[in-house]
């Protein structure tokens, strides 16, 4: 048995097999004494050094709302993760978007969900229940972004609205970039987007399996700037598949050329969060060396492309595999 390495809450294997058993949910609610499997979430990631950062909060995912905002004044390759590429953007487009950052990348981020949610439904797919309430407010935020200039002072009220929260969810399960952080009820299909992300991308540095006390988090969580996100698994096959759900970042405080504060850097520093026993996030971390074993052992109780993306496409590559 390797000897596992725990420091700051953070637990570190070497071996993938002692990973596996020691994410079983029921070990992880036993070993930090949680209540059950409703009060804890996970998500995976490719690289354990990684914060807990939304897509809409990065500076590729920055860049992609800005394309989607200015189509044709932006030409460079807006999906070049270079620090140098937000400064060709900004002189692109005629303006610097240093100052209020934050408020930048809300603005952006509701034009692009209209863009995205209007057109969908202009093709006729199925949006849920795509409400005229909605879509009449969806349209007054296209319709008032004159010459790809964004409404500026853009309301937050079709964010916060939970009715919304369907529509928000499908947009960033299909790429356009949002405020909002995926994360699942398994902590092995989490592990399995870490492993298979850091296996594709060759990165070589540990993988993190995220675990979110959720009982922690619910002290005053609208003061402490976020809300979790469980929507309907109708009409999202892959939702349903990876059991998913979303953690949303309410404001957002930042200049755009700083690092974002990472959920798990907010919490762990924040004052508003009362000390108790329990911490609000955990992390495990495996070796690179160890992701292929782990991604057969996860094949083996059947979590694998095809069990978490269901459709013959994935199951056709999936039987190239193994």
């Amino acid at each position: 048995m390797t000897e596992i390495q725990v420091v700051d809450d953070q637990y570190s294997y070497d071996d993938a097999n002692e990973f596996f058993t020691d994410t079983l949910l029921h070990n992880i609610i036993n070993k930090h004494n949680l209540r059950d499997a409703d009060s804890v979430i996970f998500r995976g990631q490719a690289n354990a050094s990684w914060h807990l950062v939304p897509s809409a909060c990065r500076r590729l995912g920055l860049q992609k709302l800005l394309k989607i905002c200015f189509p044709e004044k932006i030409t460079c390759d807006y999906s070049d993760d270079n620090p140098s590429t937000l400064s060709i953007i900004e002189k692109e487009i005629g303006f610097s978007i240093e100052e209020d950052g934050g408020k930048f990348i809300t603005d952006c981020e509701q034009y692009a969900l209209a863009k995205f949610i209007l057109s969908a439904d202009q093709y006729g797919l199925d949006l849920y229940d795509l409400s005229s309430e909605i879509k009449s407010l969806l349209m007054e935020i296209v319709d008032t972004t004159k010459h790809g200039v964004i409404p500026i002072n853009t309301t937050d009220n079709l964010i916060f609205d939970p009715t919304f929260d369907p529509l928000f969810a499908l947009a960033q399960h299909h790429g356009i970039p949002t405020r909002l952080l995926d994360w699942s009820r398994s902590p092995h299909i989490a592990a399995y987007f870490a492993a298979s992300t850091a296996l594709n991308n060759n990165n070589k540095e540990d993988i993190a399996l995220w675990v979110m006390n959720i009982d922690r988090a619910n002290y005053s969580s609208s003061a402490n700037g976020f809300r979790i996100i469980q929507v309907p698994y109708r009409n999202n096959i892959n939702l349903r598949a990876q059991q998913g759900l979303f953690l949303f970042k309410y404001g957002i405080k930042q200049k755009i050329k700083e690092d974002y504060e990472g959920f798990d850097m907010h919490y762990s520093n924040s004052k508003e969060c009362p000390v108790i026993e329990k911490p609000m996030f955990l992390k495990y971390t495996l070796k690179f060396s160890e992701v292929e074993n782990l991604l057969s052992i996860l094949n083996m109780n059947n979590i694998n492309r095809a069990t978490i993306f269901p459709g013959l496409d994935n199951i056709a590559q999936h039987i190239y595999e193994y």
